[in-house]
């Protein structure tokens, strides 16, 4: 279906994207893939590859946001942490999707931390670059806030799951 050739390392290393690299095999993000071309070309000179080993922060809770993060490669999880130091994981994101959802919302922090679970790569964009984006484009910030609400049905499937499934 989708897989073949897009999942096929580009051979680019850390840094701004250069030109020519939003063909198929030279991205794999599956939200920047669905993109039209105008929409992209607002992201384009914003994005730079950015290796993400295991553990990077990606956004730290009840801080402003710097950065978000198209998912290339590798898996990010969203945790939240209650006030005695309790965490549980509330969210994954993958290739599928992009950390730093709250921008999207209009908000500037979140409660929650999202951190590299699975190393891999993405591309990376300011925040300030992404508001300014979505501002140029109704159709690219109304296609990124699709994927916000597909994210937030996934912690409620998530509780229901664990409310009416029992764990033998």
């Amino acid at each position: 279906m989708f897989e073949g050739n897009m999942d096929q390392l580009t051979g680019f290393g850390s840094g701004p994207i250069s030109a020519g690299w939003a063909t198929p095999n030279a991205r794999r993000n599956r939200l920047l893939l669905a993109l039209s071309l105008p929409d992209l070309s607002l992201l384009e000179p914003w994005l730079e590859r950015v290796p993400l080993p295991v553990g990077t922060r990606l956004v730290e809770p009840n801080t402003p946001i710097e950065h978000a993060c198209f998912m290339e490669e590798g898996i990010a999880s969203v945790v939240a942490t209650t006030p005695q130091g309790r965490r549980i994981e509330v969210g994954i994101i993958g290739r599928e999707g992009m950390t730093g959802i709250p921008i999207l919302l209009g908000a500037d922090r979140t409660p929650h931390e999202c951190f590299v679970q699975t190393p891999g790569e993405g591309l990376r964009i300011r925040a300030d670059d992404l508001r300014q984006a979505m501002a140029g484009s109704a159709s690219l910030h109304q296609h990124l806030l699709r994927f916000a609400q597909a994210f937030i049905i996934q912690p409620g499937q998530t509780a229901l799951a664990n409310g009416i499934y029992p764990i033998e």
